[in-house]
């Protein structure tokens, strides 16, 4: 067994008792959500996996549901990416998610599949029809691999969800020639990968879509190496329809216009700022300005904290000013890309750069779930053209634990999240979904904040910004983040309709010593008490809602 093995195993025990004497130290466990149903009517399975417009989510294999088959929350070796601070700060960042929900137990030959299965089923019930999947490795395409795992998981749940090998030229054994072998990789249930039912293939050409990420590589290859693998590809009977992924679509066009078998360019989505909206207006002039004839697949981000050093001391954090970045997105690709064949959401489990929108939970067992459900409400929306009714009341709520001065002053580690993007927007954030107009509260310590809500989406909590579409009003509530615990109502007729506790936040203080056991500076996991000491900053939004939980 390795060491990394001995180290979860040495965990396992420990965990139940260490959650539970954290809860007990900061008595933050939430109320679970009052009785809400549904706010719209979602879209069925098949309404999902018959669109035409794809909705892809970019899926990181290292985050999976388990790590081992054996696992399972609370008592487990789950991502909590652990922050490594005072002797070994070269990445920072209180990570504290396990997704969710649990998978209990698995089989040592099939829980890999299981959990790719799980979080399939998990994905359409949002609107997601496939999977981007990031490929680090040829081990990848190798028997029991992740992306033979995630082809053999999307066919038992239904070949129409689909999936898209994005090769990830960060690492550095993605290589043009090293990826010509992964079409004629055995895949179960098919001949090879490049034939397999679940992979996604060009509407026009019939061709597997090939969406290697950067493949520029900072300078490493050139257009010329491309276009060798991609002959050597069709040489073998496996020709791919060419649509590569740039950090900005204008990053490198000549890998897109000098190669032939190209049907198009993606981004890797925006660093999960509002301005999302802008940049979607201006996708739109670049492609027919720059990319004639080729279609797009348009990256869109709920939030960024890389948690990895920047320059030794920061780790860098984008503002998305609670929900904004996510609506506005959203609202960007509904407004200037609307027939596009392909969006890509920035991440389903990136939980390393907080940018997944897969449920979590954290490690006091606040479900972390909001921006998921909104997901489902805005893939009807862009595929349909119109916003679905309102059918029902739901309460939505989005903000940090901490205010982002305490979080960047944070004594408890050497790497501090520092704004690359936008002014800091320490507010609690409430979006209600009305059938009828109410009155909307926020209630946190002895403060209670009120505001008029009418039918359909309203938002409250929050300073308006700038260019949001459609405009916040701006005489919209203001509630500023501060310690406590809010509580979220819709209230009719002086009667309360429906209600939501959220979670603790620490408004200008410091988090308290999470009394788990103690990431050690070479493990990412906990070994011995205390896991995370005081001060350790938290910079992430977290977001619930009272919709039903997920399948």
């Amino acid at each position: 067994m390795s060491s990394y093995l001995q180290r979860i195993r040495a965990a396992l025990a420990a965990a139940v008792f260490a959650i539970a004497g954290a809860l007990a130290s900061v008595s933050v466990a939430p109320a679970a959500p009052s009785s809400g149903g549904d706010f719209y009517v979602r879209q069925t399975f098949d309404d999902v996996l018959n669109a035409k417009q794809m909705v892809f989510a970019h899926y990181v294999p290292n985050d999976q549901l388990q790590v081992s088959r054996d696992d399972y929350w609370p008592a487990s070796s789950c991502l909590v990416h652990q922050l490594r601070y005072a002797s070994a700060p070269a990445d920072g960042g209180n990570q504290r998610r396990c997704a969710w929900p649990p998978i209990l137990g698995g089989s040592a030959s099939t829980w890999r599949v299981d959990n790719f299965a799980k979080e399939i089923r998990l994905a359409i019930a949002q609107g997601v029809n496939g999977f981007v999947l990031d490929i680090g490795s040829p081990s990848d395409w190798a028997p029991g691999g992740n992306l033979v795992a995630m082809l053999e998981a999307a066919a038992s749940v239904d070949p129409r969800f689909k999936v898209v090998p994005m090769p990830d030229t960060g690492y550095r054994d993605i290589t043009p020639t090293s990826i010509i072998s992964m079409w004629t990789a055995t895949a179960p249930g098919s001949a090879t990968v490049w034939s397999h039912p679940s992979i996604y293939r060009w509407p026009a050409t019939g061709q597997p879509q090939l969406s290697v990420l950067k493949p520029e590589a900072g300078g490493r290859y050139s257009v010329a190496n491309w276009q060798t693998a991609l002959d050597a590809m069709a040489s073998n009977g496996t020709p791919v329809a060419w649509l590569p992924c740039f950090g900005s679509i204008l990053d490198a066009p000549d890998y897109v216009m000098k190669i032939p078998q190209a049907v198009g360019v993606a981004n890797f989505g925006s660093p999960g700022v509002p301005d999302q909206y802008y940049y979607a207006s201006l996708a739109r002039r670049q492609m027919s300005s720059v990319f004639p004839g080729k279609a797009l697949m348009w990256g869109v981000t709920d939030q960024a904290w890389q948690i990895h050093s920047t320059n030794g001391a920061t780790s860098a954090l984008y503002e998305a000013v609670n929900t904004s970045a996510w609506r506005q997105a959203w609202n960007g690709v509904i407004a200037h890309l609307p027939k596009i064949p392909e969006i890509m959401i920035v991440t389903w489990n990136d939980h390393g750069e907080s940018s997944a929108i897969q449920p979590s939970t954290d490690q006091f067992g606040n479900l972390n779930r909001g921006l998921y459900d909104l997901t489902g409400y805005y893939t009807k929306w862009w595929r349909t053209g119109a916003p679905p009714a309102i059918t029902g009341d739901a309460i939505f709520y989005c903000y940090r634990k901490q205010t982002y001065a305490a979080a960047h002053a944070a004594n408890g580690q050497s790497t501090r999240p520092t704004l690359l993007f936008g002014a800091p927007a320490d507010h609690i954030e409430m979006i209600a979904f009305l059938t009828k107009p109410a009155t909307l509260q926020i209630t946190i310590g002895s403060h209670l904040y009120t505001q008029n809500g009418v039918a359909g989406l309203n938002t409250m909590g929050k300073a308006a910004y700038p260019s949001s579409q459609p405009p916040i009003p701006a005489d919209a509530t203001v509630v500023p983040l501060e310690a406590g615990v809010p509580v979220f109502s819709i209230v009719r007729g002086g009667v309360t309709a429906l209600q939501l506790e959220g979670m603790r936040s620490y408004g200008d203080a410091q988090l308290p010593e999470d009394e788990g056991s103690s990431a050690s500076a070479s493990a990412w996991i906990c070994s011995a008490r205390p896991c995370r000491p005081a001060g350790v900053a938290d910079a992430a939004y977290y977001s619930n809602d009272t919709t039903p939980l997920p399948p």
